[in-house]
């Protein structure tokens, strides 16, 4: 039997990897924290350099089996049906990285891979509107931290939901505190199963696995 380019245990390897370099980045692009919606630029980086990551890992230059689609990842200031029960952002098709034929049966050990990411972000200290009721001095709305800690509930039920067809997840989670206030974050009120990684005094991430299951 010819051996695999890469495996499953590899491919969580490599996806842990190319998300310590993003955290890396971002220590050098503080500025992403002022934008609308982060978690985009975030995630299209990681995209990126996952990409190319996994390309050089099966050696097939030529491989594009990841889909991005950062349009939805964000509740912004709309309706939350749009974040009940969606695909994440980031999913990889890995038949191909495997070295198993297209056509191949979906079987816990062909599992795809499936990415989300979602950035609390602590409310400003002071906000200053406009005649037409947006913010003065930043580019973006503050929104309930608890509102916040909703829509990643939601990335977590829907990458459980994933495994049991099956597929691999990886749930990554940006904290962003600029003004040092003691929010529903630091008091374990939300996700309240992280480990956090302090890599600057405002900015901590954590990650959390899925590991698809067994079908058998």
């Amino acid at each position: 039997m010819t051996t695999p380019p890469v495996s499953l245990a590899s491919l969580r390897g490599v996806v842990d990897g190319v998300w310590h370099d993003v955290s890396r980045w971002l220590l050098q692009k503080p500025r992403v924290f002022s934008l609308a919606h982060p978690e985009q630029q975030i995630l299209f980086e990681f995209a990126a350099r996952l990409r190319e990551a996994l390309r050089q890992a099966a050696g097939q230059p030529r491989w594009d089996r990841l889909y991005f689609d950062g349009s939805s990842i964000s509740l912004g200031s709309g309706s939350v049906s749009h974040v009940v029960g969606r695909r994440p952002p980031i999913f990889v098709d890995t038949r191909r990285l495997l070295g198993l034929p297209d056509a191949a049966p979906r079987m816990a050990a062909t599992a795809d891979l499936a990415v989300s990411l979602q950035v609390l972000r602590a409310p400003p200290p002071q906000l200053e509107l406009d005649e037409d009721g947006r913010p003065r001095s930043q580019r973006w709305m503050p929104v309930s931290l608890r509102v916040q800690g909703f829509l990643l509930e939601e990335h977590v039920a829907e990458l459980e939901r994933l495994t049991a067809q099956p597929c691999d997840g990886t749930l990554i989670v940006i904290y962003s505190n600029e003004t040092g206030r003691r929010t529903a974050v630091d008091s374990r009120d939300i996700v309240s199963w992280a480990s956090w990684h302090q890599p600057a005094p405002t900015f901590w991430w954590s990650s959390r696995h899925f590991r698809a299951r067994d079908p058998g």
